[in-house]
Order: structure tokens, then C-alpha cells, then sequence
């Protein structure tokens, strides 16, 4: 027998030990082992599961409800994870070195086989290449599950105890760019692994609880209130911005009426603001009269709004001595005098409306006496004849 020929007996044993591994009982073993390898690893970190993280007491269960961590709370589901990246990388390893094996040396006897034979190792040669692009498609997916559980880990021990974290915090501490990191942030919240987390609507803060994103959520609506409210200040057009400024004034005097339970000094601050709105709806009707009414809105609105603050704050004292009741009295007679001031302004507004009136109403009577169509026109009348 010379070397080609021997050469030739190896292809065939080859293809015959090929054909057995893939025809006969070795996948169902291959399969057995693996599953037996699943459920041995599951039931051991189902056993450290319970043993970790289940509550002994209810109190304790109660308590770590409210202080527990994303981690403590998702680290289950994640060695969940942790175990599968274990698994796809073995096996896939596994396969790479069994079928990439197999492979080269389907692909090196080739050559030495019998024409007949080569279109039965090119079916090997495609089964087994599949086998192995599997093997490396589990072994990128394991490394990717593998470094999805070492970023949340890391991400947990770096937010401690924490409601919050910036996003580009978390991304320094896994040296991944920002936008990586709100697309990693973004798929463990989806999949529940941070179920009570949330990003901020400009995705730079990570919010660990929902009590903390309703707060953000009403702190955010109140900035954009407040600019609103700026941008109207601001205005070009002087009267939208006095208009905007006289209802932000008037909305704060309600705050305070509302806040201060007591009835008579209500019905003062409900009188007060009532005269207010009255004002600015007059200059709303007649801008020219925006002028008069200047050192109203810079001097008197804020310091009549800092006496009804002030008187807010004393009124909320649980215990009230002299000095805070005289205050709040001298604060309470204060705002009558203000009222009638605001009313006199309100009155002086209609000042030549009032002339107007009289000039026209003078006019008229004269014109009338005139034509001898009033009682002294008539009298004069009758005397000239």
C-alpha cells in the first residue's frame, strides 16, 4: 500500500467517523450533557438565590422595599443572565474546537479521497461550517451577555444608594461614549432590570425611583411655567409684558390669600386682589394709560406682595408672641390703606374719561339753553320778548 492510498484510507475512516458522530446517538449524548449541565448550574443559583435574597421577616421585607437597590432587586434576573453568558461561551468554545476540528480535517483529506466520496464531504464541509459559525455566534453572544452583566454591575456599585446619576458618570465608570450608555441604560430599563428607574427628558440623568421622577416631572413644568412667564416679560411689546407681569402678581397675592386661613384678612386679600385685576384689565383696554401706572407695578405690587408673604410665614408659626401678632395686626391694617390707594389709582385712571363727560355733558346743556329747549332757556326766551 503506498502513501496515497494510505492517505486515502484515513479520508474514508474520517468520513465514517463523521457520519457516526452526526447519524448516531452522539448528538442526543451531546444534547443530554448539556441540558444535565443547564439544570445542575440553574438549580445551584436557584439555591444561592433563595439563600441571598430571600426576606427572613417581614419587617425586613417591608424595610428593603423601600431602601432596596435596582441590584439587589434585579441581581436574580441578571445571574440569570451572568449563567446563560457562562453557558454560550463553554459550549460555544466547545463546538468552535470540536466542528473547526472536524473541518480542517474534512478540508485536508479532501484531495486524497475518491471522486465519489467528494460530494459527500462537501455536504460535511457545509454542515460542519454551519456548526462552526454557530459555535462562533455563541461565543460573541456570551461575550456580549458577559459584558452587558459586568456594565449593570458596574453601574449598580457605582450608584450605591443613590436616587440619581448622571449619565456621563455612568459612562466614565464603563469608558463607554454617552450615547452608548443611554442605549445600555435604555435596554435594561425595557427589560425590567431597572424597573423603577427613568431618564430625564434630556437623557443626561439616570432617576432610580418614581417618587424622584414625579418631582423632576413637577419641577420641570414649573421652569417651563416660569420661562413661559420670562419670555412674556421679556416681550417686545411693553403692554403684553405689564399685562403678563400684573397676572404672575395677581396669581402669587391668590397663593398667599389661599394659604392664610383666616376670614377676615381673606376678605381684605380678596378685596386687594380683585381692585388689582381691575387695573391692569383697564390698561389692557386703554395702553396710553400704561404710564400712570409704572411705580404701581415696580414699588407697590412687590412690596404689598412681600406684607402678604410676610404675614403668611407669621401666620404659620405654631407659637405666636407679641411680636409676631403685632406684626400681622400692622400688616392687616396696612392692607386697607392699600386697598384704598389701589381704588383711588383705579378711580384717577378715569380722570379724563370723567372730564370728557363733564365737558360734553356742559356743552350739551348749553347748546340746549340755547335753542330754548331747557326750562332756564325757555324762561330766557320769554323775558327777551
Amino acid at each position: 500500500m503506498d502513501n496515497r492510498d494510505f492517505l486515502k484510507n484515513i479520508g474514508r475512516q474520517v468520513q465514517r467517523g463523521v457520519r457516526q458522530v452526526t447519524s448516531s446517538k452522539s448528538f442526543h449524548e451531546i444534547k443530554h450533557t448539556i441540558d444535565g449541565t443547564i439544570r445542575e448550574v440553574m438549580n445551584n443559583q436557584n439555591h444561592n438565590w433563595a439563600s441571598d435574597w430571600a426576606p427572613t421577616t417581614q419587617t425586613e421585607q417591608t424595610s428593603s422595599s423601600a431602601t432596596a437597590k435596582p441590584a439587589a432587586l434585579q441581581s436574580k434576573v441578571f445571574s440569570k443572565e451572568n449563567v446563560i453568558s457562562i453557558l454560550l461561551l463553554t459550549f460555544g468554545f466547545m463546538g468552535l474546537g470540536i466542528f473547526g476540528l472536524c473541518l480542517l480535517i474534512i478540508l485536508a483529506t479532501i484531495p486524497f479521497l475518491l471522486a465519489a466520496t467528494v460530494p459527500g464531504s462537501i455536504a460535511l464541509i457545509s454542515i460542519f461550517t454551519l456548526l462552526t459559525a454557530a459555535s462562533g455566534i455563541m461565543v460573541a453572544k456570551g461575550f456580549s451577555v458577559r459584558g452587558y452583566y459586568k456594565r449593570f454591575k458596574a453601574y449598580i456599585s457605582y450608584i450605591g444608594d443613590s436616587k440619581f446619576c448622571p449619565i456621563t458618570d455612568l459612562a466614565s465608570v464603563t469608558q463607554k461614549k454617552v450615547s452608548y450608555t443611554v442605549k445600555d441604560l435604555l435596554k435594561m430599563i425595557r427589560k425590567g432590570l431597572l424597573p423603577t428607574a427613568h431618564l430625564d427628558a434630556e437623557q443626561t440623568c439616570l432617576i432610580l425611583d418614581h417618587e424622584t421622577y414625579r418631582e423632576y416631572l413637577h419641577t420641570k413644568n414649573l421652569m417651563s411655567r416660569r420661562k413661559e412667564e420670562a419670555q412674556q416679560l421679556n416681550s417686545t411689546d411693553p403692554l403684553q409684558s405689564a399685562i403678563a407681569e400684573g397676572r404672575q402678581y395677581i396669581r402669587q397675592i391668590r397663593a398667599a390669600n389661599d394659604a392664610i386661613p383666616g376670614e377676615e384678612i381673606s376678605q381684605k386679600i380678596d378685596e386687594l386682589e380683585i381692585v388689582t385685576a381691575k387695573i391692569f384689565e383697564y390698561i389692557s383696554k386703554r395702553p396710553e394709560k400704561l404710564p400712570q401706572i409704572r411705580r404701581f407695578m415696580s414699588y407697590y405690587l412687590p412690596t404689598t406682595l412681600k406684607l402678604l408673604q410676610a404675614y403668611q410665614e407669621f401666620d404659620a408659626q405654631p407659637i405666636q408672641g407679641e411680636n409676631i401678632k403685632s406684626a400681622k395686626t400692622e400688616i392687616s391694617d396696612t392692607l386697607d390703606t392699600i386697598t384704598v390707594a389701589f381704588k383711588n389709582l383705579l378711580d384717577s385712571l378715569f380722570e379724563h374719561e370723567a372730564m370728557d363727560i363733564s365737558t360734553d355733558i356742559s356743552a350739551l346743556e348749553t347748546m340746549l339753553a340755547q335753542e330754548g329747549l331747557t326750562e332756564d332757556g325757555m324762561k330766557t326766551s320769554i323775558d327777551e320778548k
